[in-house]
C-alpha cells in the first residue's frame, strides 16, 4: 500500500519571509512529481511575478482571502474568495493582489520540479521568476537560468 502524506495547519516547508510567503504543501515528493500544492500568501501592492506559460500542465488557483487580478494574455479577471481559476496549458498568465488586505490563493501548479541542489520547487527557465525568494536570496524582475539558481528564486514550470 502507498504511504500517504498528510499536512497539518501549521505544517509544510514556508518559503518567503514576513508576510510574503509561499507555504509547500506537496512538493511532488509523494507523487512522483505528477502534482505540486502551495499556498502563497501575497500582501497588497506586492509586484506581480512576471507573465509566463506552462507547456505540459494547466494551473489552478483556489482564493481564500483577499482579492486577487489575474491576467491571462491581455485579458484581465478580478476573484474574490471562494473563487476557482483554471489557466490553460500554455496560457501566458501572472496575478496580483488587488485588495488593501494580505490576500491568500492555494496554487496546483501540477508539477514542481526539484532543482537537484536540494531544494523545492527551484527549477529555472529565462525569463521567468516567481518575486518570492527563500531567506538569504534575493529577487529582482529579470532573471535568467543562471541568475535565478544564484538568487535562489522561486519558479514553478514544466521541465
Amino acid at each position: 500500500m502507498a504511504k500517504v502524506n498528510i499536512v497539518r495547519p501549521g505544517e509544510g516547508e514556508i518559503l518567503g519571509s514576513g508576510a510574503q510567503q509561499i507555504r509547500i504543501l506537496e512538493n511532488g515528493e509523494h507523487t512522483d512529481h505528477r502534482l505540486g500544492f502551495a499556498e502563497v500568501t501575497i500582501p497588497p501592492g506586492t509586484p506581480s511575478p512576471l507573465q509566463h506559460r506552462h507547456a505540459q500542465h494547466d494551473e489552478g488557483f483556489y482564493v481564500l482571502a483577499g482579492t486577487f487580478r489575474f491576467t491571462v494574455g491581455e485579458d484581465h479577471y478580478d476573484a474574490g474568495p471562494g473563487t476557482w481559476v483554471i489557466v490553460p496549458t500554455g496560457a501566458p498568465h501572472t496575478f496580483a493582489n488587488i485588495g488593501d488586505e494580505n490576500a491568500v490563493i492555494r496554487c496546483l501548479p501540477g508539477i514542481l520540479r526539484p532543482s537537484g541542489r536540494g531544494g523545492i520547487g527551484m527549477s529555472c527557465v529565462a525569463g521567468q521568476a516567481q518575486l518570492i525568494r527563500r531567506p538569504g536570496g534575493s529577487a529582482s524582475g529579470r532573471s535568467t537560468r543562471r541568475g535565478c539558481a544564484r538568487t535562489r528564486v522561486l519558479s514553478f514550470v514544466d521541465g
